[in-house]
């Protein structure tokens, strides 16, 4: 997250030259400036709904082991660190949990395309 964000966030306060190359490019209104940034905008959007999609996908199997197996985590499964092993009632809450976060994501991930289409419109609309 540092790396991301306070980084460039650095870089454009201390170098004038990268203020002075965004000033220009977003105060100039031509065609290929707004192209270009319709490309990143579109990279980082389909970036983020690939993400929450995937993660969202993988809890759900991570729900799915977990309920097959009764224990949290289940048999198979990698964690970061030695873990306790529940089991019982737990588990079944821990699926449950896992599942919700799973399909909350899934959901999250496939509204980012209707957010950016509105978003592109607003931009493409004349002002005025």
């Amino acid at each position: 997250m540092f790396i991301l964000v306070i980084v460039p966030a650095y870089i454009l306060w201390v170098l004038p030259s990268a203020q002075e190359f965004l000033s220009k490019l977003f105060s100039a209104n031509d065609t290929r400036t707004l192209f270009s940034l319709l490309i990143i905008f579109y990279s980082m959007f389909s970036i983020l709904a690939i993400m929450l999609l995937t993660t969202g996908m993988h809890l759900i199997q991570a729900a799915r082991k977990t309920h097959r197996s009764g224990h949290f985590p289940a048999p198979g499964m990698r964690v970061v660190r030695d873990t306790w092993q529940v089991s019982g009632g737990r588990a079944t809450l821990m699926t449950y949990m896992l599942t919700t976060a799973g399909i909350l994501f899934i959901l999250g991930g496939s509204s980012v395309p209707f957010y950016f289409h509105s978003l592109l419109l607003q931009m493409l609309l004349p002002v005025g």
